[in-house]
Parts: C-alpha cells; structure tokens; sequence
C-alpha cells in the first residue's frame, strides 16, 4: 500500500464575491427524448428545450469560472438528452457563500440544487429550509449508493428521512501547515519524510528562519481570511459553530466548551506567541485573502489549512509541500453536501440533475476541468493538464485544480497531472485508513435550545477566529469569550448537545 497523507487544497479557500451568475438555458439542442421527470418511470417522451424545467444550481468555489458559460452549454446538451432538464449554474466565492445561501433559501425560488458546507442539517429541516426528497432517492438509491460508502450517506439523514447527499470526495481530514517549496528547498529544509507528524515549535523555527532570510515575506498566513483553522482535533457534531465540541477526535465522548478545550487553547496561545514575534501577517484580522494566494506565489512562507488527500502522490512540480499536524480523522462533519431547498420551484427535476451529478461522468469532467483542448487536454497517461499556451494564471477554469472537492462526485472526473495515476484510489485507501471519531453520523440538532443556540452563535462569531490567528490577548479575550457564552445560554447547548450524543452512542 502506498504512503498516505493529504494534498492541501481542501481547506475552505478564499474569500470571493460572486464569481459568476449566469441566466439562460444555454443551449443551441432543439428537442430531445428523455425520461420524464419522476424519479421512476423510464417512459420516453419528446421535450423541447424551451419547455424543460431549468434548475438553479448553487455551489461555492474558490476558482476561476468565467469559462462557466460554455461548460454550462455542454452540460445542459447532455442533460437535456439525459434527464429532460437543463441547469443554471451559480459559483459563490467563500466569502460571500454563507450570508448569500443564507439569502436565497429564505427567497422566492432563487436556488434549486444547493451545496451546502457549514450549515446544521437538522436546523435547515426544522426551518422548513430543504426537501424532502426521500421516496425520489430511494426509488433511484443504486445512484448514491454505487458512489459514496453507507457509512456516510447517512450524514444526509434527518429523523430517517433524505434531505442531501454527502459529496464523494474525502471523507477524512486532518490539520496541515501548506509550506513553499521553493524557499523550503532554499534553506535546506528535509520535508520529504510523508508519514512525519509535525510539531508547532518545528514550524514556528521553519517560518522564522523564512522571515530572516526573505524579509519582505509573510511568515505564517491564516487558511482564509482570519481563519486559522476550520477545524482541528475536536468534534462538533456536524455543528459548522462549534458550540460544544468532543475532543480527542470525538474519542472523549463529553462535550465541553470550546473555551474549555485544551488543543483550541493551547493552539491560541501558541500564534498569539507568533504574532508577537512578526510571524504571523500583522493584518490578519482585515485580511481577505487565502493562503493560496501568498505560498505557492513566495509572498508568505507557510499557511494553515484542512488538508484530506493522499500525499506520496503529487509530482514534484507542486509548488508547495503538505505538512501533517495530526494523523486524518474522520468527523461527524467531515463532509460537503448537496441538497434540494425547500423552496425550489423544480424540486423533481432538481433530483434530476442530482442524479446525474453523481452518476454522469461526462458532466461531472465538464464541471471539474472546463472544456476540452480550451482549458484542459489529457496527456498520455489520461490526466488532465494545460493545454499548449495556457497557464494556470490564465486558464479560464480551475475548477480541477484548485478544488474539485466542490463537485458531487469527483471521484468520476480524471486524474490531475500533477499527480500519479490511480489517485482516487489512493484516496479511498486514505479514509478507509483514518481514525473514525465514535461521533460520526451525529448531527446535533439545535431545535430544542434555538434560542440559546442562535445567541452563542452569534459569540462564536465574535471571539472564535480572532482569539485563534493570534491579533488579541489571548487570556484576556478568552474572559471575555467564556462570559459572553455563558450569559447566551452556553451551559444548556452543551448538555442538549451531550444527551443527543448519548443517545446516539448507546444506539
């Protein structure tokens, strides 16, 4: 078996507005045969184009789109002849991804198909915020089940019932320091040992010694934004809030504070350290960028990320190495979703679509590398790399190389040049090697403490990331933190928390 680690690029990337939102059907088809719209029948019928239901699609994305017209053309060719349906499709940057999914699942019909990353599951339910889309799923289950291992898929489940499906992408995790590799090669750094477990102190004395030689770099830059970090070595049962987490990679089996949690406090102290010292960007509470924008270009030695692909098998053209902080583990949120929203106008051929993205390995290569011998061509192993005269500054769609983990199922799509053939493979080897937290498959659900939920939530906000880069007093603002947490209502999320994770480990 060959050597495991991650690739970096899965952490959640940068903040972007909209990328790109595009209207119209885009497609020249005239009619086509199709299935009808019901998740079961295989009758055949002829559907003009113009008459097909259009289904909004919404995901996020730190990578360049704007060739997303002509990739929408091509997919909606294929759907028209697949399904009977054609699509828009919608990429959010990071920044704007939350408050605007946010916006279009209290809307009139702005979004059909959604992916959803962060969010409570449960608390979309209860809200009346997603489909139910159960009998369609399990009339066409062999799709979802042909791609993505049981023990995740049920992830998607709320009180039995279907409302998402996990993306088949990775379903383990860990924390990682992204370094590059050109000054790390420079100053004589031995980084090729893929099974090491580094230290903070080790990459603390890697950035300082960057700093010293390349005075005009960042040291140590944040994931995104001042997001150090979107998760670490605590579970939080899917909760993307982290109101009362279990440590030890759910293996406590208590919920505490996070205010209480020793790896988050003793993380917090470590870079307000680096931040005294100039280690860390002295602007890091303003910053809007990801580290992708400052390491592999020189402008900063090393980032933080959540990294979740093999390592031992990206070629050494990468312009950065991956350094693991702790071994992949699998959480309760591990995983990116897509979802039908509660509100579409077309939730039938919403599932349409959905059954193609996981199943349909053509669309999904369309959404993954864009169009071929445009912004794509496949070398002679079958990987996809750059076409002549194309660049990746220039390359028109990135989806693939910057972070393909937002597709469905990018376990059909080809094999990046960059990295051995065979890759996926390795990727399955990778979760099926990951430590399990006892906790995966809880989802918490805030319904009976709301109130108190929403309140801390709005704390977390407040006091969560800042604390962790490092720009405030860390003991005096963690005063602060637990104060305010307490007033909200924290004690009572925490023991909700902890009885619906009883409950589940005694089943």
């Amino acid at each position: 078996m060959r050597n495991l680690k991650k690739h970096a690029a899965k952490g959640l990337v940068a903040a972007m507005a909209i990328s790109s939102i595009l209207g119209g059907c885009g497609t020249t088809a005239k009619e086509s045969t199709s299935e009808s719209i019901s998740g079961s029948s295989t009758e055949k019928k002829e559907v003009a184009v113009e008459d097909m239901p259009v289904v909004q699609v919404v995901a996020s994305n730190g990578a360049m789109t704007d060739n997303t017209p002509a990739v929408q053309e091509k997919v909606n060719e294929i759907l028209a002849k697949e399904a009977g349906v054609q699509v828009n499709i919608t990429w959010l940057g990071w920044g704007a991804y939350k408050d605007q999914m946010n916006l279009m699942l209290t809307g009139e019909g702005e979004a059909d198909l959604i992916m959803l990353a962060g969010f409570s599951l449960p608390s979309l339910v209860d809200s009346g915020q997603l489909y139910d889309f159960t009998d369609l799923y399990e009339k066409n289950a062999s799709v979802f089940t042909d791609a993505v291992d049981s023990a995740y898929l049920a992830s998607g489940e709320v009180n039995g019932r279907r409302y998402a499906v996990p993306c088949n992408n990775n379903f383990s995790g860990e924390a990682c320091v992204i370094v590059n590799r050109q000054m790390a090669d420079e100053l004589g750094f031995d980084l090729s040992d893929e099974e090491k477990i580094w230290s903070l102190d080790e990459i603390h004395d890697m950035a300082a010694a960057a700093v010293e030689k390349y005075p005009d770099i960042y040291g140590v830059v944040p994931q995104s934004g001042s997001t150090f970090l979107t998760s670490y070595t605590w579970d939080t049962l899917a909760d993307g809030s982290a109101v009362g987490v279990v440590e030890d990679c759910g293996k406590s089996g208590k919920v505490v504070s996070i205010t209480e949690c020793e790896d988050y406090l003793n993380l917090a102290r470590t870079m307000r350290t680096w931040y005294q010292e100039g280690l860390i960007m002295q602007d890091v509470v303003s910053n809007t960028e990801t580290l992708w924008a400052f390491v592999p270009s020189g402008k900063a030695f090393c980032g933080f990320n959540n990294g979740g692909y093999p390592n031992g098998t990206f070629t050494e053209d990468s312009k950065y190495y991956t350094l693991s902080l702790m071994k992949n583990c699998a959480l309760s949120s591990s995983t990116m979703k897509y979802a039908i929203a509660g509100n579409s106008q077309n939730p039938e051929a919403a599932f349409e679509v959905l059954k193609e993205l996981y199943g349909n390995a053509e669309i999904e290569n369309l959404l993954c590398w864009g169009i071929e011998g445009e912004n794509y061509v496949l070398d002679d192993q079958g990987r996809a790399t750059l076409p002549d005269g194309v660049t990746s500054e220039s390359n028109t769609y990135t989806v693939g190389t910057v972070n393909p983990w937002v597709l469905p199922n990018m376990h059909l799509t080809y094999d990046n040049s960059t990295t051995v053939s065979g890759f996926y493979k390795l990727l399955e080897e990778y979760d099926e090697n990951a430590e399990k937290s006892p906790c995966l498959g809880c989802t918490f659900d805030s319904t009976p403490v709301a109130d108190e939920y929403a309140a801390c939530v709005n704390v977390m906000s407040k006091y969560l990331q800042p604390i962790l880069c490092g720009a405030v007093d860390t003991d005096e603002s963690l005063e602060a933190f637990k104060a305010e947490l307490k007033t909200a209502g924290e004690e009572k999320v925490i023991a909700e928390k902890q009885k619906q994770l009883d409950a589940f480990l005694s089943e």
